[in-house]
């Protein structure tokens, strides 16, 4: 079993060196990880959008009603740059952060009253839902920073 584990792996990082592509490289993510992902592409649009919209409140509200859901998922997200980069994870990791509010920004500039409508009534939609259904938030919704995780770039 154990040795299936490592194939995988290493089947997924000759796809992304060799640049197979990004649908190879995702293919290899747990869904969790995807999941993972997603939540920091929203929490990304959310963060920017506190700044950029002023809805530091709608913010706040939003990392303390998710704050063991985030940090669970952020655990995930460790893991899987862990997996991918090995000992270079951390630079990978913050190269991928830093590319998603990027993109997140740039879509706050870009059109900022529909960024702005859209990511603020995201976050009071969040915050007044049950904990059970923070996921089908995450799924059912238009990621303005990119949600397709380090692969994007093979």
């Amino acid at each position: 079993m154990k040795a299936n584990w490592f194939a995988a792996v290493a089947v997924c990082a000759v796809a992304g060196s060799i640049g197979v592509g990004a649908s190879a490289a995702t293919s290899c993510m747990r869904s969790d990880e995807k999941m993972a992902l997603q939540v920091r592409a929203m929490q990304t649009d959310m963060m920017v959008a506190a700044l950029s919209c002023n809805a530091r409140r709608e913010y706040n509200e939003f990392v303390l009603r998710y704050r063991s859901v985030l940090a669970s998922h952020s655990h995930t997200l460790n893991g899987l740059f862990a997996r991918m980069y090995g000992r270079a994870s951390d630079r990978e990791f913050l190269r991928y952060t830093t590319e998603l509010a990027n993109q997140a920004s740039l879509a706050s500039v870009t059109d900022t009253d529909e960024f702005c409508a859209s990511t603020v009534a995201t976050m009071h939609q969040v915050v007044t839902a049950a904990l059970k259904d923070f996921e089908s938030f995450v799924v059912g919704r238009k990621a303005y920073a990119s949600d397709r995780g380090p692969t994007a770039r093979l």
